[in-house]
């Protein structure tokens, strides 16, 4: 498994900056957002940041050269550009497969031990099925993991996986760096929050280490959140419940966090 246990710093100081401030930027306040629009793999790009505030991300193939133009509207992996800095002159863009292997062909650093469904349709992170993550919790593979739920605390705190851990802030998400393990994000059906936070967390990655070296490389998104693992596996649940993001029970606390997540707009 590729791994490293220490961040780079003398190649990386001029990411510092941007690292302590996505730190400090609430997880919540964005979670409303669509996230169709998700720039895939691009270490500069913060998920939780509307993406028409990067000019540079939103402008298509504007401001390209004609072959980089199109290899963009093809839906290339990287423009000629990137890929020309990551890997020289000669490196050609690597087209975007939705393969269970992709990741291991092309050597970008990530690792999976677990059996995948494949990438998302608008961010890197491979899925898993609930019923992996059920073997995964009872050691049927010999990894050492974490469950990440990134519902908000009212939620989890009605019911959560065994051993889950709540993460709803990108500051509490950097304390991930200092043991690294596999990660399963989750939130209620693993459509916007978790795959947001684990594609937040793989950028933080790439800006703290040289290209294709993760100090985190084997990250997953449970296919169905929390709602169809509970639905198979209530035993596996502690307590053994299922708050909805909308309950009436918590109709206060869920105004005040959807009005926290839209004032930006």
């Amino acid at each position: 498994m590729t791994n490293s246990s220490t961040f780079a710093s003398s190649d990386n100081d001029q990411y510092s900056a941007a690292v302590d401030q996505m730190y400090i930027k609430p997880f919540y306040e964005m979670l409303w957002s669509s996230s169709d629009n998700i720039e895939l793999e691009d270490p500069a790009n913060d998920p939780f940041v509307d993406i028409d505030a990067f000019g540079s991300i939103k402008m298509g193939c504007q401001g390209l050269s004609a072959k980089e133009g199109k290899y963009k509207e093809k839906g290339m992996w990287m423009s000629l550009h990137e890929a020309q800095s990551r890997g020289g002159a000669s490196a050609e863009p690597i087209v975007r497969r939705h393969l269970i292997d992709f990741w291991k062909d092309f050597s970008n650093g990530e690792v999976f031990s677990l059996p995948t469904l494949g990438p998302g349709k608008s961010d890197s992170i491979q899925r898993i099925s609930v019923d992996v993550a059920k073997q995964v919790i009872e050691g049927v593979y010999n990894i050492d993991y974490l469950v990440i739920d990134c519902r908000f605390p009212y939620e989890f705190q009605g019911g959560h996986i065994v051993n889950a851990v709540n993460i709803s802030s990108t500051k509490e998400l950097g304390l991930l760096f200092r043991r690294p393990k596999a990660l399963i994000f989750h939130c209620e059906f693993s459509s916007i929050r978790a795959p947001r936070l684990a594609q937040y967390l793989r950028n933080m990655d790439r800006m703290k280490n040289p290209y294709p070296l993760l100090t985190i490389p084997e990250v997953y998104v449970m296919e169905g959140g929390y709602r169809k693992f509970y639905s198979k596996y209530p035993d596996l649940c502690d307590p053994k419940g299922y708050v909805t993001m909308d309950s009436l029970d918590y109709r206060d606390l869920y105004k005040r966090n959807k009005f926290r997540s839209n004032k930006r707009y």
